[in-house]
């Protein structure tokens, strides 16, 4: 852009004028280059949210390192929708300058720019974020603990695992599930065991997730935990311990799951026949036959998969 063309939108953008200050803009983001920097930074401190929050899409659009301060200091703008922006556009840059800027915003009095910082090194993974993460762990807002989580799960550093643990206590189930979910790298047994405890716990989302995880263990030590909540209230957690079941390859408990076959609930009884498939329960097989006239399409589609897988 001529520099004729930059010092008449730099004028314009000292317009008293809120529409001629936008049109200003968005001629500068006709011809975007990085002539238009300063003009842009100076279209940050603007009193009309509209005008900041245009310039902040045209400095994400430049991309110029240079900007990124003036990007994550939109973080606790006062308008709602630029802060909405600047955590999109902080999210969605790749420039290793801005991992600095947003460790140095973990501490800032508002969660909602902890969040949105956390979000950033997120997609990051940077190594020596993982310390700085650790600590909002304990952050007084939940919400900043569960992007820490969610962050650290990303990065997953066999160091982050105890602190990850201690999370799976925390006051908020969701901060749990989010734990839980984190630790999908770590096959160790204190994370089993950790995950066997959930199996209690009293948010019935934090129940289902742990059984999910613990299947992913691959050993049949927990098959007596999960054999227990064949009987829980929520069908989503019942459906969860049979599959899981199944996987576990703990035919012990194959007995167990014959109630589910009546469960009111068609996903209950369909995990039940599957499971009951996979742990070779031919013992089962006339109470699964029953199963042929279940008004459920996808029971009977899972019923004669598993006739005949156990009538070889």
């Amino acid at each position: 852009m001529a520099i004729g063309d930059i010092s008449e939108l730099t004028r314009s953008l000292e317009s008293s004028d809120v529409a001629t200050r936008q049109l200003a803009l968005t001629e500068l983001g006709d011809a975007l280059d990085e002539s238009a920097l300063q003009p842009l930074l100076v279209a940050m401190s603007d009193p009309d949210p509209t005008v900041r929050e245009l310039a902040l899409e045209l400095l994400d659009e430049l991309g110029d390192a240079r900007a990124l301060p003036a990007i994550v200091e939109a973080l606790a703008d006062e308008s709602e929708r630029v802060r909405e922006v600047a955590a999109g556009a902080v999210r969605d840059s790749r420039s290793p300058e801005l991992v600095a800027l947003l460790l140095e915003r973990l501490s800032h009095p508002l969660a909602e720019v902890r969040v949105a910082s956390i979000a950033g090194l997120r997609e990051h993974r940077a190594a020596h974020a993982e310390g700085p993460l650790i600590e909002r762990l304990s952050d007084a807002s939940a919400e900043v603990r569960a992007a820490a989580v969610v962050a650290l799960g990303h990065l997953r550093s066999v160091t982050s695992v105890a602190p990850l643990i201690e999370r799976l206590r925390d006051d908020e189930p969701t901060v749990r599930r989010l734990a839980v979910g984190a630790l999908h790298f770590a096959r160790t047994e204190d994370v089993r065991l950790s995950l066997v405890a959930l199996l209690a716990d009293p948010d019935w989302r934090v129940r289902a997730d742990a059984i999910k995880q613990l299947s992913k263990h691959g050993d049949r030590q927990s098959a007596a935990a999960l054999a227990r909540l064949i009987s829980d209230p929520e069908w989503q957690v019942r459906k969860e311990a049979a599959q899981a079941l199944g996987e576990s390859g703990s035919r012990a408990h194959a007995a167990e799951l014959l109630p589910l076959l009546a469960d009111p609930t068609a996903d209950v009884r369909r995990a039940a026949v599957s499971a009951l498939a996979t742990l070779e329960a031919r013992f089962a097989v006339e109470k699964i036959r029953a199963l042929l006239s279940d008004p459920d399409s996808e029971v009977n589609k899972a019923t004669r998969r598993a006739l005949a897988t156990l009538d070889r």
